[in-house]
Parts: structure tokens; sequence; C-alpha cells
């Protein structure tokens, strides 16, 4: 799948996506990294690219309905290890295709994923 990450987004996480076989892109690569929210949502959107995150503001729906977008995945980081997060997160991608994750917001956790539409 191909994935904008925000600037919050951990290496970790993109490096371990990326060892998935993931397309990813960061802000920062794209010297982007002071975007607002809106911004890098609309970008996101522009790319098709499902939008990575940790920025909690994205699981607003009532700024960031579902329907708006191409896809959002906030990774809510509860732990410094991040390897209960991975875990899921792969676990979840590995279930789902491009399509099924359109106009939604995923909250992620160690433990689960969330599917809102």
């Amino acid at each position: 799948m191909k994935f904008l990450a925000d600037h919050c987004v951990s290496k970790k996480t993109t490096d371990f996506l990326k060892s998935l076989g993931h397309d990813i892109t960061t802000l920062k690569e794209l010297g982007l990294e002071e975007l607002e929210d809106a911004d890098v949502l609309q970008l996101a959107i522009k790319r098709d690219e499902l939008l990575l995150t940790e920025d909690r503001g994205f699981e607003n729906i009532l700024e960031y309905p579902p329907h708006s977008h191409q896809g959002v995945i906030v990774l809510n980081v509860r732990t410094r290890s991040r390897k209960g997060l991975h875990h899921v997160l792969s676990q979840f991608l590995s279930t789902m295709n491009r399509d099924q994750l359109r106009q939604s917001l995923v909250v992620l956790d160690e433990k689960i994923a969330r599917v809102r539409r």
C-alpha cells in the first residue's frame, strides 16, 4: 500500500512498513514537515495515499469525516516499545486491501485496530 507518513510518525515505524513492502513517503522527504494538519490530509488525498499519523487530532470525525479522505491510520502509541503496535499494524494490513481502507479512519494501538467509516 501507499502511505504518506505525517511528520510525527517514528522512523522505526516507517522502516518497519517499508520492510513489509509498503510504499511510504514522509513529509520530511518532501520537505513539508511544517504543513498544517488540514494541508497534510489534502496532500494525502491529492497523492491518493493513506495518511499514517500519530496525531490523535485526526481521530476527530467532525473535523476530518472519513467520507472526505482516502483513509487515515492513527497510531495510538502508549509505550516506548513499538513491537506490539507493529505486530497489530502488520496483522491488520495483511487482512485489508487499499479499497477497503478508502474513506476510513483506523485507530490502532498495541492490542487492536478499530475501523470507522
